[in-house]
């Protein structure tokens, strides 16, 4: 049988691109196109390994093991041996679980199949078998989509820790330290003071006040009536012409700190006019943050 080995290389050459952009995709790791490229350029080089070094250390268990780390080296930067072994492990995760698969298909349609050490090699005809390459064409696409998807997530990640500031809020001699995501649409104000207003959600309410407080709170939003609140909180409320889905009563309530303090890069700034609004309902779905900065607060610092 003539074995057509730029073909197998090729096909070797895809399926371990898909191998690592779906290894970087599982991992979470940001990866560069480049690097995926020829880090599967040496990985397919196992083709002429096979072919004309059949006695290779690197077709031996100790030999493809250190092949596999020379792979993940040139495909992913590493910060530290745990991201390493993380990487590494699941890429013989997604290395198996594509055998797995490929093996399994030939197998319901009954293709015959021949392994050499490992390795895919030829099959049918010296291109290599037909499930393989539609295997390739249909798995690129995905490998594409789920790498892209990674890729967005990531950025967006990037960019909202960009975004978090450690804030300390002091409310009737009570501190507490929040995490704060400084929102760009956030341009509310009051418009009797010209304060800008910073919203905490009631994660941070809870740490401030006792239920009987939150209650009293809830019914002053709701009714606008604040005849049966306690003097303490009746001092510091402030009410902030404000309207969205989760307030149509066209009202924020907001209180008056009596000390707001951000940090940035290792540096503390204590904001002086600031109010703090309230809103009964989590501000973000994976609680990274439970208070929305105003780009305001950055003028006074």
């Amino acid at each position: 049988m003539t074995i057509y080995l730029d073909a197998i290389w090729l096909l070797n050459f895809m399926i371990d691109y898909m191998i690592l952009r779906l290894t970087g995709y599982l991992s979470r790791r940001k990866n560069s196109g480049w690097r995926i490229t020829i880090a599967s350029m040496f990985a397919s080089c196992i083709v002429f390994i096979v072919i004309y070094f059949p006695n290779s250390l690197f077709l031996y268990p100790i030999g493809k093991i250190l092949f596999s780390i020379i792979i993940i080296v040139i495909a992913f930067k590493h910060s530290s041996w745990f991201e390493f072994i993380k990487v590494w492990l699941f890429f013989y995760f997604v290395t198996f679980t594509l055998g797995g698969i490929l093996l399994g298909i030939h197998f319901i349609f009954d293709q015959s199949l021949r392994i050499n050490h490992s390795y895919f090699m030829t099959v049918s005809t010296g291109l290599g078998t037909p499930i393989s390459w539609l295997f390739v064409v249909i798995g690129f696409p995905v490998c594409w989509y789920f790498t892209k998807q990674t890729m967005d997530k990531q950025a967006l990640a990037n960019f909202q820790t960009d975004q978090l500031y450690k804030c300390q809020i002091q409310i009737l001699n009570k501190s507490v330290m929040v995490s704060g995501y400084l929102d760009s649409a956030n341009h509310l104000i009051d418009p009797l003071t010209k304060h800008p207003v910073v919203i905490i959600d009631q994660y941070v309410i809870k740490q401030f006040f006792n239920d009987e407080k939150i209650d009293q709170l809830k019914q002053i939003n709701e009714t606008l009536d604040l005849s049966k609140a306690d003097s303490s909180i009746v001092s510091i409320i402030r009410l902030i012409p404000y309207q969205d889905v989760s307030n149509p009563e066209g009202l924020l309530l907001a209180l008056k700190p009596e000390a707001f303090i951000m940090v940035d890069h290792n540096q503390t700034f204590e904001i002086k006019n600031v109010l703090i609004g309230l809103r009964f309902s989590k501000l973000s779905s994976d609680q990274d943050y439970h208070c929305l900065l105003n780009p305001q607060l950055f003028k006074q610092l």
